[in-house]
C-alpha cells in the first residue's frame, strides 16, 4: 500500500508557492460620445473595439456580478446590456429620461440617474423599475455606493452638491455648494469619495465627513471615474480625448489618447487566478490532513 508522508502537504504547498504566479490584469472599458465602446488592457496604448452602443451619449457604464456590461445611453433613453462577446440586448427603457450614470448595489439592483426627470430609478435583475427617490434632485449626473450601501448622487442642477441617500431612500446633503458641476464619482478602498468636477476641470477627494481637497487638476472636462484593483484612478477626460491614470499620490500619466470624446468608463476586476485557488485548495487539504492525523494519534 502506498503511504503518504506527513511532509507531503508541505512539499506540495511549497512547490506551488515557489512557482511564478500568472499575472491577471484589469480590463478598462471606455465609451466615447459617438457610441463606440473600446477595451484596453492595463498597459494602456491602443484599444480594441468591444461594441457600439445604440446611439450617442453612453455616459454611464457598470458591470454586474456576472461580468455583463450595462450602458446608459443618454440620447435615446435606454439601458443596454452587453455580454462578454459584446452582444447587446435592451435591459430597460420604461421610466428613463436622460439617463446619465448607473451603479449596482450589493443586491444586484441597478440604479440610474435620470437627469431629465430629476429622479433616481431602481431596476431589479429583470429590468422592472421603480422610482427610488426624487428628493432634493436637480440634474443628477453621477452615482456611487459606499461600503455601507448608501447611495451618493452628484447634483449638478440648481446648486452644485453631493447628496447621500440611505438604503431606504432617506436623503441628506453630503457636500453643499460646490464650486463646479459634479459628474462621475467613485470610492477608493479606504472609503474616500472622488468626484469629477467637469466645469472646474479637476478631481476632488472627500473623506467620510465630507471634507474635501483637490486631488488632481489641469484636466479638460473630466466626465467619469473608475478605480482598478491596484487603487489607481482612471479618468475619462472628454475635452482632451484622453484617459488619465493617477496613482494614490495624485501623480497622473496619460493612459490612452486620441479618443473621440471619452465620457464613460468601467473596469473589470480579474477573478482569482488558478494559482491562487490552488494555494487555497492545498491549504484546505493540509488542514484536513492535520485534523485526520491528530485524530489517529
Amino acid at each position: 500500500m502506498k503511504t503518504i508522508s506527513a511532509t507531503t502537504p508541505y512539499l506540495a504547498l511549497a512547490a506551488v508557492l515557489f512557482c511564478a504566479a500568472p499575472t491577471h490584469a484589469d480590463t478598462i472599458y471606455v465609451a466615447g460620445y459617438d457610441g463606440l465602446i473600446e477595451e484596453f488592457n492595463s498597459g494602456g496604448g491602443a484599444g480594441s473595439v468591444f461594441a457600439s452602443a445604440a446611439s450617442k451619449g453612453p455616459f454611464g457604464l457598470a458591470f454586474d456580478a456576472s461580468g455583463d456590461l450595462y450602458v446608459a445611453t443618454y440620447v435615446n433613453n435606454t439601458i443596454q446590456k452587453f455580454n462578454s462577446s459584446g452582444v447587446a440586448t435592451t435591459f430597460a427603457t420604461i421610466g428613463l429620461n436622460g439617463p446619465f450614470d448607473i451603479a449596482f448595489d450589493s443586491s444586484g439592483n441597478l440604479f440610474v440617474a435620470n437627469s431629465g426627470s430629476a429622479s433616481i430609478m431602481k431596476y431589479n435583475s429583470s429590468g422592472v423599475g421603480t422610482v427610488f427617490t426624487s428628493m432634493f434632485l436637480s440634474y443628477p449626473f453621477g452615482l456611487a455606493f459606499d461600503g455601507n450601501g448608501n447611495l451618493y448622487v452628484a447634483n449638478a442642477g440648481t446648486y452644485y452638491s453631493i447628496l447621500k441617500y440611505s438604503q431606504g431612500g432617506a436623503g441628506s446633503v453630503f457636500v453643499p455648494n460646490m464650486t463646479g458641476g459634479p459628474q462621475g464619482m467613485a470610492f477608493d478602498s479606504s472609503g474616500n469619495l472622488y468626484v469629477a468636477v467637469a466645469t472646474s476641470h479637476l478631481i476632488e477627494k472627500y473623506n467620510s465627513s465630507g471634507v474635501g481637497t483637490v486631488f488632481a487638476s489641469g484636466l479638460n472636462q473630466p466626465e467619469n471615474l473608475a478605480f482598478d484593483s491596484s487603487g489607481n484612478l482612471y479618468v475619462a477626460d472628454y475635452g482632451s480625448g484622453e484617459i488619465m491614470k493617477y496613482g494614490t499620490n495624485g501623480v497622473g500619466t496619460v493612459f490612452a489618447s486620441g479618443l473621440a470624446g471619452p465620457v464613460g468608463i468601467a473596469i473589470t476586476v480579474p477573478e482569482p487566478s488558478t494559482w491562487a485557488m490552488l494555494v487555497l485548495g492545498l491549504g484546505a487539504a493540509f488542514g484536513g490532513f492535520r485534523a485526520r492525523a491528530s485524530r489517529r494519534g
